[in-house]
Order: structure tokens, then sequence, then C-alpha cells
């Protein structure tokens, strides 16, 4: 058997569904807790971070909004709402993700 032969039975082997299931395995990190656990609690933590500064970021773009007389927005208020863009896009991809 030629080796582009054996590497595609090599991949079929691997493709099978009982070995398809060793790969979908939960890792384990050092200390014995669960990868996928860690990674959820850890964006967990950065939601929450991420919601608590969209609110306050809200909050002053809104009291900017409210102060201002003129009917242009500043260069501040224009950051602020990037900001919240960029923020409310990063939580919906973590929230998506799993």
């Amino acid at each position: 058997m030629c080796l582009t032969g054996r590497l595609i039975l090599l991949a079929a082997l691997m493709l099978l569904p009982g070995e398809a299931q060793l790969w979908d395995r939960d890792r384990k990190l050092p200390d014995g807790r669960s990868q996928k656990e860690a990674i959820l609690k850890a964006e967990y933590k950065k939601n929450l971070k991420d919601v608590a500064e969209l609110a306050q970021l809200s909050a002053e773009l809104q009291m900017e909004l409210e102060e201002n007389s003129r009917y242009v927005l500043s260069v501040s208020s224009l950051k602020k709402i990037e900001r919240i863009e960029d923020l409310a896009k990063d939580i919906r991809k973590r929230l998506k993700r799993y």
C-alpha cells in the first residue's frame, strides 16, 4: 500500500464514530478542574465586568446628551458609542460560543 493510501486509511480510522468521542472528551487542568468549566467561569466574570462598563458608559452618554444644548455630538461621545458597540459585540460573541 502506498503512503497516500495509508494516510487516507489512517484518517478514515480517526473519524470512526467511537473514536470521535475521544476528541470530544473534556480536558482537565493540572489542578484537576475541567478546562471547559474554567473557561466558562472566566468568561462569565469577563461578561459581568463588561456589562458593568457598558451600563456606566450608557449612563454617561445619556447625561452628556441631556446636558448638551447643541445638536452635535462631541468626539468623546462618539468614542463612548464605539466602545459601547464593541462591548456589546464582545459580550454577544462570548455568550453565543457555548
